[in-house]
């Protein structure tokens, strides 16, 4: 896939790679003094974005897959019960759970401006996330 992205994108992530595991983006912007609030500004746009991305992923998978096994699992049998969750993935998960645990973990990722650093991140570690 990096193949198709424009240079300076490839370049951007393997300096991203190559960086101590331990540190990601998101521990960058909220440790780093030189993460401004306008920084901090289009990282939760960006976040925003991938959020709003997933929840329309949610929708298709909802119109396109989980809607479509249920029609099947009544044409197979007129008497079958229809399936509400349980509809797998193509990676053998539980399809709608998995894709809202992402979209809400990305939800999660929002960082905090200025004042509130300290309430946000103890949030975020109460919730799952490690940074």
């Amino acid at each position: 896939m990096e193949y198709y992205m424009p240079r300076h994108h490839r370049a951007f992530l393997r300096h991203l790679r190559s960086r101590p595991h331990d540190t990601s983006l998101l521990h960058l912007i909220t440790t780093s003094p030189l993460a401004t609030d306008a920084i901090k500004s289009s990282f939760n746009a960006a976040v925003m974005a991938l959020k709003r991305f997933r929840d329309n992923h949610i929708r298709i998978a909802v119109l396109y897959i989980v809607s479509q096994a249920k029609k099947a699992s009544r044409g197979v049998e007129d008497g079958a019960e229809e399936q509400e969750e349980g509809v797998m993935g193509t990676g053998g998960t539980d399809l709608l759970p998995f894709l809202k645990n992402l979209r809400d973990s990305t939800a999660r990722m929002v960082v905090p401006l200025s004042g509130a650093v300290d309430a946000a991140v103890a949030a975020r570690r109460a919730a799952g996330c490690p940074f």
